[in-house]
């Protein structure tokens, strides 16, 4: 019979088996509930002088778990955001070992007593339409880097997709109609969680789509780099604000791409719930929030 209270044996369950045959996590969760593991064992031996195949569970305990937390902010310069992803890892795994194990129910329960930190919650930042209309001058479309650069801006524009979702986007995700102002035209796009959406293409997307596709592959990327297929290398902004002031941006909104769009498609008249209403962080109350706002843009 297995030693139920050696830490080993449950850290293999719970990464192997729980994880992976009975949840069928995403490999990034994966990967993040691993990664607290290796940086809590290492900690844990530390603290209780042992080596890390001899550390038991009950090493793991409510005082040596608040260190590690202190010292995820204080060493590490870990976030509070970190710092409470990490603890919500923690309380996974031991929800799973007094799930298999009633002895440590106790134990289970001291863990999942400490509470995550209140954190602030950063503003929403976005680009207005002047602004986004100077980003998209900014590559210089004579050059076939400018097209590519100039068409994956307008793709990130018009969809509100991450970087590594156009990056990783193929061919045969595109449905282009025949003639892109007649014709209804989508994307799907693969986001994170292994969630898939569908997004409406506006046709000047669409027109400059065609002849960056054609005569490929329908399992290529679409969009290319002259040194690996997948694009991860954007430097727009950069680029952007080297050509002058009016496209320099408020800090925090090379993130908030998305926001742009849906908060730009009110002025085209494109509905924001037909943009991403699958988003996997953007709530439909941020939706409203940003077309009631521009209710005056609308009506003008």
């Amino acid at each position: 019979m297995a030693d139920t209270g050696k830490l080993g044996s449950w850290v293999r369950r719970f990464l192997l088996e729980h994880l992976i045959g009975e949840r069928n996590l995403s490999v990034n969760t994966q990967r993040s509930y691993r990664d607290t593991l290796a940086l809590l064992i290492p900690f844990a031996a530390r603290e209780a002088h042992k080596k890390v195949d001899e550390l038991a569970v009950a090493d793991v305990f409510e005082k040596c778990v608040g260190g590690f937390l202190a010292d995820l902010e204080g060493t590490r310069g870990c976030a509070i955001s970190t710092r409470n992803q990490r603890l919500a890892a923690i309380h996974a795994f031991s929800h799973f070992v007094a799930a298999h194990s009633p002895e440590h129910i106790e134990w289970c329960a001291q863990i999942r007593a400490i509470p995550f930190k209140k954190c602030t919650t950063k503003l929403i930042t976005y680009l207005e339409k002047p602004e986004m209309d100077a980003l998209l001058a900014a590559p210089d479309l004579k050059t076939a880097q400018g097209q590519r650069d100039h068409l994956m801006l307008l793709f990130l524009y018009n969809t509100g997709a991450r970087a590594d979702e156009a990056a990783q986007l193929l061919i045969g995700n595109l449905d282009l109609g025949a003639v892109p102002g007649r014709d209804l035209s989508s994307v799907k796009i693969h986001g994170k969680g292994r969630k898939e959406r569908r997004c409406p293409l506006w046709p000047q997307t669409v027109k400059e789509l065609l002849p960056a596709i054609s005569a490929r592959q329908s399992d290529q990327h679409v969009f290319l780099n002259p040194i690996w297929p997948p694009d991860y290398t954007l430097r727009y902004p950069r680029d952007c604000e080297a050509r002058g002031e009016e496209c320099r941006r408020p800090p925090g909104v090379a993130s908030g791409q998305e926001h742009q769009s849906s908060q730009h498609s009110t002025y085209d008249g494109y509905p924001p719930s037909s943009r991403r209403s699958g988003s996997q962080h953007h709530s439909r109350l941020a939706w409203s929030c940003f077309s009631g706002y521009n209710e005056h843009l609308r009506r003008s």
